[in-house]
């Protein structure tokens, strides 16, 4: 995609590369924050068996 609008260049490459890792850093931080919240304590478990979704009659 930078190619196309003219970004590639090999003097930016290193700072394109810095962002793409901090962007996946970030996602996977993002992620993985809930489950291992709920794992250590910090955040209750859900309860089990709770509806999730209510039906509703559509006339």
């Amino acid at each position: 995609m930078l190619q196309t609008h003219g970004f590639d260049k090999p003097n930016r490459n290193p700072s394109f590369r810095r962002g793409a890792t901090a962007t996946a850093v970030l996602i996977t931080v993002g992620f993985a924050a809930v489950p291992i919240a709920i794992v250590t304590g910090i955040l209750p478990a859900p309860e089990a068996g709770g509806e999730l979704v209510q039906e509703v009659a559509v006339p």
